[in-house]
């Protein structure tokens, strides 16, 4: 009965309206419409045929619900395709199975049928799989996500005690989709003690060529132009809101990009283009090349035609290129080149009064060159060359990053407006092995006015792998002056800088495995300072590490460093100099010939060892250091007659008439810290502790005196939970962060517990 049943109602499903005459099913009965429509598609068994009765009582034979079944196939092959469900071809399937035998009997061949449902089957998921993907696509036009922090402080002891105010912040962001190409995004900002506000919103819209977007963001970070001369620069122009459209394009088969913009800041609206053409039609004969024009204009108050305003609105154009080629197999060239020009009131038809400068006042102008020569076993050698020069009226300050250097060579050469430069570059690599490689590089870079000298940079680095791996030898030498202008000038004669010269050899052996060593030697002499008798002029230093992997899971290190300051100072005839300032005095603006500074330091680190379930990370480490300090004083008297003074300690004493060294106040600081970080799933716990202490030795006391006011022993832990999903919750008392830094061992900033002390602090953050 149960299997009479399912069928009746799945033939109910698949019926449309139609009429049938049984007098003992009355209109209102819940099957009537069911039943006529059957009767009149010719669906029902055949001892119905003719019927006046339907006997809806009645019981059905397995041989006529077979029957029924059979008619029925090719009406569901061309129904149910269209509009079956999977749970009607699903009750279809299981009635072909209990009837399987019957329907056999009547000629119905079981692999067809087989094969017919199956053919169904997969219809039906295909659709139903088009409905998910598109209901998805209509859910994933909406997405929400965010970041919300809280943190509620607790002062304790001293430091301001009490429970302070919630402190939280957070943003909301609504992002949708309109269709494929076509986005919105806009976000709501939380802060503590403000209204809720609309920090950003963002419409983009893109397609294969273009992409074009309209946004009101004060963090929004927007792209850079590329030339050397950088006219526009995304963080230093930081728009609160404009629009952007970049893409690309393909010109005889030459591919195109562009950029455009339009963008409100504070202190103006900025206006900018800029588009690159490269030439791919010259690949195949081996060369790469480009043009690219650039233009950026800041506007304040829209009055182009002020005079009397030279940056009411200052428009920059550029035009710049490169070409990469290779004329011989030995030889390969770099050629690249910019030139610029700044449009802006008053400066039209003004020429620089620079005598040495190349351009007009309102132009700039950069020219690049590289050769490499590959010379087989002999080795490489690599030329560069390069000049800059700029007006005085050419100046990105503002709009572009003047502080960008123009040559990867040196860091001396600037975007600086009114300026000239040069460049000279040379390297040879010995068989093109690495092994021997030396360079040289002189750079000058000053104003574009008469009687200056420029500031000046030569090095030399020569770099030895005497082993490969093992040992590595390198020796630099620098001598670099300062820019000299008349302004500088005494008694009417400008006199060029001598300079500083800076000599470096640097060695690095890796002879045993897991242990490292470095020894560095450093000396520098500023010969501007030496005939002064300053105490930095001379300064020598000596650096050497060692480092080893003790195991796979911890690591040991110790470093020493001696740094000798006013080497060479203390003689006599030294500190019989004198020095005469504009007001006639001799200046002593030190308190020292000579300063030796010894430092020492070492760390223990275990890291990822399994503890007691935690996998756990473990560093202790210390510094030390001393300054010993000794000085010379001679009988030093301004043109009064009246003795000068000087700073002996914390005190202002006479400069004595002895020629004799004498012991100066010395300085020694100690540091150590321990720090453990257990982790264990999703829990992280931190805690440890920080020793300082800073000592003046005085040296007419004979005593020590603290000269830190501050807790000798800092110490903090922390605790974090990880929810998933971007969500902490974090406690901690002080502040248990580890701080590194990336200088030399002895002189970094590695440090623990540098927060607030005694602070009790319980953060929740999340990411959604």
């Amino acid at each position: 009965m149960k299997k009479i049943k399912l069928a009746l109602a799945f033939f109910t499903i698949l019926s449309s309206l139609a009429f049938a005459s049984f007098n003992d099913v009355p209109d209102n009965h819940w099957a009537s419409n069911a039943v006529r429509n059957l009767y009149n598609k010719g669906l029902l068994a055949p001892s119905l045929d003719n019927a006046t009765k339907f006997k809806g009582e009645g019981v059905f034979s397995r041989y006529e619900i077979a029957s029924m079944l059979y008619s029925n196939l090719s009406y569901v092959n061309e129904k149910l395709e269209k509009k079956a469900s999977a749970q009607d071809l699903e009750a279809i399937k299981v009635l072909v199975t209990n009837f399987a035998p019957e329907l056999v009997k009547l000629g119905a061949k079981s692999e067809e049928l087989d094969k017919k449902i199956a053919k169904m089957e997969k219809e039906i998921g295909d659709k139903l799989g088009k409905k998910i993907d598109k209901l998805k696509d209509d859910v994933n036009k909406v997405k929400i996500s965010g970041d919300f922090s809280a943190e509620q402080i607790v002062g304790m002891k001293d430091n301001n005690p009490g429970m302070r105010d919630l402190d939280y912040t957070g943003n909301l962001t609504l992002s949708g989709k309109v269709n494929k190409n076509v986005s919105a995004k806009v976000k709501l900002g939380i802060d503590q003690g403000k209204d809720a506000s609309v920090d950003a919103i963002e419409l983009k819209a893109k397609s294969k060529k273009l992409t074009v977007a309209v946004f009101k963001d004060s963090d929004k970070e927007v792209a850079s132009f590329e030339d050397t001369f950088n006219l526009f620069a995304g963080d230093v122009v930081d728009p609160d809101n404009g629009v952007i459209a970049n893409g690309n394009l393909s010109l005889l088969g030459n591919s195109n990009k562009y950029v455009a913009m339009m963008y409100k800041t504070g202190s103006g609206d900025f206006y900018g283009m800029q588009v690159k053409q490269n030439f791919d039609v010259l690949k195949k004969m081996g060369i790469n090349a480009f043009v690219r024009g650039s233009y950026a204009e800041k506007v304040i108050n829209y009055k182009w035609d002020d005079a009397k305003d030279s940056d009411n609105a200052r428009g920059l154009y550029a035009v710049d290129g490169e070409l990469v080629m290779k004329p011989l197999p030995i030889w390969s060239l770099t050629v690249s080149g910019e030139y610029g020009t700044r449009r802006s009131p008053g400066i039209e038809n003004v020429e620089s009064d620079a005598i040495n400068a190349y351009v007009p006042s309102r132009d700039a102008i950069y020219l690049y060159t590289k050769n490499l020569f590959k010379l087989g076993w002999l080795g490489k050698i690599d030329v560069r060359a390069g000049l800059y020069n700029s007006g005085e009226y050419f100046d990105v300050a503002g709009m572009g990053k003047n502080t960008k250097t123009v040559f990867a060579e040196t860091d001396i050469v600037k975007l600086e407006a009114d300026k000239k430069a040069y460049l000279a570059y040379a390297s040879y690599d010995l068989f093109s092995k690495g092994w021997l490689t030396t360079n040289v590089m002189y750079s000058s870079y000053g104003a574009n006015i008469k009687d200056s000298f420029p500031k000046e940079k030569i090095n030399s680095l020569t770099t030895l792998n005497l082993w490969p791996g093992k040992i590595k030898l390198e020796l630099e030498g620098t001598l670099e002056k300062d820019e000299k202008l008349p302004a500088d000038a005494k008694a009417g004669k400008l006199e060029a800088a001598k300079g500083k010269i800076t000599i470096e050899q640097r060695n690095k052996f890796t002879l045993i495995p897991k242990w490292t060593e470095n020894v560095n030697f450093h000396y520098e002499m500023d010969r501007d300072k030496d005939e002064k008798v300053k105490d930095d002029a001379r300064i020598a230093e000596v650096y050497v590490d060692h480092g080893m992997d003790i195991t796979k899971n911890s690591y040991f290190k110790v470093a020493g460093k001696i740094n000798i300051k006013g080497l060479g100072l203390g003689k006599e005839e030294d500190a019989e100099k004198k020095t005469y300032d504009e007001d006639g005095k001799w200046v002593i603006d030190h308190s020292y010939d000579k300063k030796v500074t010894v430092e020492t330091g070492s760390d223990y680190e275990i890291r990822n060892v399994k503890l007691a379930g935690f996998n756990n990370k473990f560093i202790v480490g210390g510094r030390f250091s001393i300054e010993d300090k000794q000085g010379k004083r001679v009988n030093a008297k301004d043109k009064d007659g009246n003795d000068i003074k000087v700073k002996n300690g914390d005190k202002d004493v006479n400069v004595t008439t002895t020629k004799n060294t004498e012991k100066l106040d010395d300085n020694y600081k100690y540091r150590a810290f321990v720090y453990h970080k257990l982790e264990k799933g999703n829990f992280t716990l931190y805690c440890g502790a920080k020793y300082e202490k800073e000592l003046t030795y005085q040296a007419d006391s004979k005593n020590f005196k603290d000269t830190d006011d501050s807790d000798d022993v800092k110490y903090a832990v922390g605790m974090e939970y990880n929810f998933g999903n971007d969500t902490t919750a974090t406690l901690k008392y002080g502040d248990p962060t580890v701080t590194e830094d990336s200088g030399d061992f002895i002189s970094d900033k590695t440090s623990f517990a540098d927060g607030e002390q005694d602070q009790l602090a319980f953060n929740i953050s999340a990411k959604f």
